[in-house]
């Protein structure tokens, strides 16, 4: 990880980004585009470019409000993060990851990167599946679908799109 989130809502928000990323990636596979290959990120080795397109209109839908329901609702609270004292350091002499507590005045620079425990880790993935198992109307078919098969809805519209069956990408936009 070149810069490690450093605050808890960083931290969920990186992960939240990575799961959202993942569903896209699949969704992207799945009508027979390649992931790396978009319009709107940078082409560059390794950089899943039109997944990171797609995904764009799903993160203030899905993840941002996801991060804010799992804090004001406090199914998450810090004491679900811990500091990490250098993850290389440790990873690589002991085998595993120091830990502070998380409320420690130990800082150095612009702070210790901060992870999930593992049991805030699996509340986190309850929380994020809850959501994308979430039904609401899509923007373009009406249909009431799920947070994931939406996404793979819009898939199969810019699909039909690059087809030349549709004249223009609509994102979405729930109802």
């Amino acid at each position: 990880m070149r810069r490690p989130p450093t605050d808890p809502v960083n931290a969920l928000l990186s992960l939240g980004y990575t799961l959202l990323l993942n569903t896209v990636m699949g969704a992207v596979s799945l009508v027979g585009f390649d992931p790396y290959l978009g319009s709107l990120h940078a082409v560059e080795y390794g950089r899943p470019s039109l997944a990171l397109d797609l995904m764009e209109e799903w993160r203030p839908i899905i993840i941002d409000t996801l991060i804010l329901g799992v804090f004001n609702l406090k199914a998450l609270t810090l004491d679900d993060f811990v500091q990490v004292k250098d993850m290389r350091e440790n990873l690589e002499e002991a085998g595993g990851d120091e830990v502070l507590d998380p409320n420690s005045e130990e800082r150095t620079g612009r702070g210790l990167p901060v992870k999930l425990t593992d049991s805030g880790f699996r509340k986190f993935i309850i929380q994020f599946e809850r959501k994308m198992g979430q039904k609401i109307r899509h923007g373009i078919s009406g249909q009431q679908l799920t947070y994931r098969d939406c996404i793979r809805e819009q898939a199969r519209h810019l699909a039909r799109v690059v087809r030349g069956e549709e004249d223009k990408y609509q994102p979405m936009t729930p109802r």
